[in-house]
């Protein structure tokens, strides 16, 4: 296999971007033999009788096909990527080059100027429902059922929440991730407070709502009215808009995606429950407390500084805390208390199929590798998708005993355990104009102790409302 250039810094399209070879199923050509012509006067017989024998030649080289692929790579993916990714593909698929696209910035900036250029990719890595609605990707149902792939290897429920449309498929999960897959917390914080760890089982009845809110008190520190460390920081936006209401039994906009329904009794008490974790229990910071009290306001990095008891993060986001631990330091995982359902916020990212991709039946050869493998798990630090390739994932990721010291059971079982998600984060506009523009002012006004729940969420009714599309 020919070595490319591997300085992923100087990557461009085409020719630049790591030449990590492509799926392809080639066509071969068929092999040619040199067959004799009796002369007009001679019979047939004799001329094959006189013919030289045939010279058997090698078949002819295949044809080779490209696919370029669309990702976001973090540092430790960047290290890795060829020996985990671009080799073993190629040694798989010895007939085709893959060629990665690296984002540049926001991740799907770079993927809607090679659309507007003509220039898609053949693939793109986390294939999302806003992504298939806007005519970019394919339905790959058609695909899944020819080659029999055995979907079972997923749990049911979050395939069809995190990787189908309606009844179209959107792709094959390589990774898990999710806004909320599991819970960090500091041991040393907890035990200093009094409090016990949290138990490793999901569905624990004594891990609940009320039993969370009386740790985040009891781990929240004060010197006069100045922060040692909060119970938690800040609840991300991507918890808020998909998986808030459904651990309550609410939802922003009904499953039909067109009826805002944010004024329930049910989403009220969640709200409520969230935003009194600032305005009333102090246990969470206000939107710019943590800035402004520790000089940062990144809540991963200040419960790597032991400046926070629990963390919210992505699946993205984990990777820090097993880092962490390897360095010495006293953090664990836990389930997600049970608010009203027992649920992850996990979700499974998947490559999609490109409905302009002229090799899509290599394409999909290189997204169901990925499917297949626990490679791209691995060098990008995200848990897998599949329950069965997390034994090999923790041994490569944690090694050591590192994996039973951080309960990587609990971040296992995540993926039986994850929640419905909000009809919110379906909807093509969710993050802009709905969420940054109306659902967060709005909020931060109930952080602060200003305003009244009830009604702030009827008045978000009819503001979303009227932003849901057609």
């Amino acid at each position: 296999m020919t070595k490319r250039d591997s300085a992923l810094n100087a990557l461009t399209r085409r020719n630049m971007l790591m030449g990590f070879g492509a799926l392809g199923a080639a066509s071969f050509l068929a092999a040619c033999g040199t067959v004799a012509t009796a002369p007009a006067d001679q019979p047939e017989q004799a001329a094959e009788e006189e013919a030289p024998a045939k010279t058997e030649e090698a078949p002819a080289p295949a044809e080779r096909v490209t696919v370029s692929h669309y990702v976001a790579l973090n540092a430790r993916h960047l290290e890795l990527y060829p020996t985990l990714i671009e080799e073993p593909f190629e040694n798989d698929h010895p007939n085709i080059d893959l060629e990665t696209i690296l984002r540049e910035g926001p991740y799907y900036d770079k993927f809607n100027t090679l659309v507007a250029a003509g220039e898609p990719p053949d693939v793109l890595w986390l294939s999302q429902t806003e992504v298939f609605t806007q005519g970019h990707t394919i339905d790959v149902g058609p695909l899944i059922k020819r080659d029999n792939f055995d979907l079972s290897i997923y749990p049911e429920q979050l395939f069809r929440d995190g990787v189908m449309y309606e009844e179209n498929v959107l792709g094959l999960p390589n990774q898990s991730g999710g806004n909320w897959p599991v819970m960090p917390y500091n041991k040393e914080i907890l035990a200093n407070a009094g409090v016990s760890d949290p138990p490793v089982e999901w569905g624990d009845p004594s891990w609940n709502a009320e039993t969370f809110l009386e740790a985040l008190v009891k781990t929240t520190q004060r010197e006069g009215e100045n922060p040692l460390h909060f119970g938690i920081g800040n609840i991300g936006r991507g918890v808020i808009a998909a998986n808030w209401g459904p651990f309550w039994g609410a939802r922003w906009v009904a499953e039909d995606f067109k009826t805002v329904v944010c004024d329930s009794p049910e989403m009220i008490d969640a709200i409520r429950y969230l935003t009194e974790l600032s305005s009333k229990h102090r246990v969470m910071p206000v939107p710019g407390e943590l800035n402004d009290t520790f000089g940062t306001g990144n809540t991963r990095n200040n419960f790597l500084n032991g400046k926070l008891a629990f963390l919210q993060t992505s699946g993205g986001g984990t990777f820090a805390i097993a880092q962490g631990v390897q360095e010495g330091k006293p953090f664990a995982y836990a389930p997600l208390p049970t608010f009203m359902h027992t649920a992850s916020a996990q979700a499974l990212d998947s490559n999609g199929l490109i409905g302009a991709s002229q090799v899509q039946d290599e394409g999909w050869e290189l997204i169901k590798w990925h499917a297949n493998h626990p490679n791209w798990a691995i060098g990008r630090g995200n848990a897998p998708a599949r329950l069965d390739h997390f034994e090999v994932w923790a041994r490569e990721l944690y090694g050591g005993d590192v994996a039973e010291k951080i309960r990587v059971d609990a971040y296992a079982h995540s993926l039986a355990n994850a929640g419905r998600y909000d009809g919110l984060r379906v909807l093509p506009n969710w993050r802009n104009p709905i969420y940054d523009q109306i659902i967060t002012p709005a909020l931060d006004a109930l952080y602060r102790g200003q305003g009244d729940v009830v009604e702030t969420m009827n008045a978000l009714r009819q503001q979303i409302q009227a932003e849901i599309p057609d």
